[in-house]
């Protein structure tokens, strides 16, 4: 006996993949970006998981599957778990990769469109997710992890996203969105004279990032948004990697990488426990200052680190 996998998405099918592919059709939420936002649409991929979800109605049969798996909600949890004419529907896994609001809202609020939401069992992708939930929903935690296969220690190739070749090379890989905080790795870098900035990533937030970049970090700023094949080479061109850990005891993609690579350090951003004590409002104020000092620590740590290693590899090398 064995696995049987079906995809059923709008992108493009990965060749040599062990699944069936069904093509389902959206549009892209980069076209939403300035539609009003309300609850069941509360940002531009809510929108996008609208246009998706007739299609995916559409091709979904439920009697062909054993288990349905998602990270999206609402509409596609809702498409998965509707009612069926005969029989029920398969059990749903939803995974936590954006967050835990659902099934957190879910036991908190009687009024919004969270209390629809359900599943049979939730993958929680950090020990926070997995501790405030474990009580109230089958939960397995099973973090991030990263195919060392493709991402491997190189020599990279800088000239190729236009990085310099005579500046430290500070990465970071994140959805151009308010909860990334993109804007604090650029206050950050900017106090550091030495370090340029690349930002891997997309989203709607691109002309208010590219506005502070300037400001801040004139000629020291580049943004590129790069398919999966070529985020590899990417990693081996930087020395440093900055990540967003919301656990201590997170082990994120970023981290697992750097372990197998010892030529990228890696700056990881603390948040634990931030969630369930302070609103929402006053995030922005407590994290901004502490985290631009424990940024630009780290990234000095790192730059000095790395200096070592390169007089060492070349002390050896002589």
């Amino acid at each position: 006996m064995g696995e049987s996998v079906t995809l059923i998405g709008s992108g493009a099918a990965e060749k040599e993949s062990p699944y069936r592919f069904l093509r389902a059709n959206s549009v892209p939420r980069e076209r939403f970006e300035r539609f009003p936002f309300f609850p069941f649409l509360r940002n531009e991929c809510c929108y996008e998981d609208l246009t998706f979800a007739p299609s995916l109605a559409w091709r979904y049969r439920p009697s062909e599957y054993d288990i349905t798996v998602t990270c999206s909600y609402p509409f596609t949890n809702w498409v998965l778990r509707r009612a069926v004419m005969k029989g029920s529907s398969p059990p749903h896994v939803f995974v936590t990769q954006n967050g835990d609001w659902a099934p957190l809202a879910k036991r908190s609020s009687a009024k919004s469109e969270y209390r629809f939401f359900g599943c049979e069992g939730l993958v929680c992708i950090n020990p926070d997710f997995f501790e405030r939930n474990k009580d109230a929903w089958n939960c397995r935690l099973i973090p991030n992890g990263v195919d060392c296969d493709r991402f491997r220690p190189g020599t990279g190739h800088r000239a190729e996203f236009g990085l310099p070749e005579d500046r430290f090379i500070v990465l970071m890989v994140s959805a151009l969105i308010p909860s990334k905080r993109v804007e604090v790795g650029i206050e950050a870098v900017s106090r550091i004279p030495d370090a340029h900035l690349v930002v891997a990533g997309d989203g709607p937030l691109r002309a208010s990032i590219a506005s502070a970049a300037t400001v801040a970090l004139p000629g020291r700023f580049t943004r590129v948004s790069l398919a999966p094949e070529r985020m590899p080479i990417l990693y081996q061109s930087a020395h440093s990697c900055t990540a967003r850990r919301t656990s201590p005891s997170e082990v994120s993609s970023a981290k697992r990488w750097r372990a197998d690579c010892p030529s990228l350090r890696t700056t990881c951003r603390e948040c634990a426990g931030l969630s369930g004590k302070t609103s929402s409002w006053s995030i922005p104020t407590i994290l901004r200052k502490s985290l631009q000092v424990s940024s630009v620590r780290a990234v000095r740590t790192t730059m000095r680190e790395f200096g070592d290693l390169r007089e060492r590899e070349t002390y050896h090398g002589a």
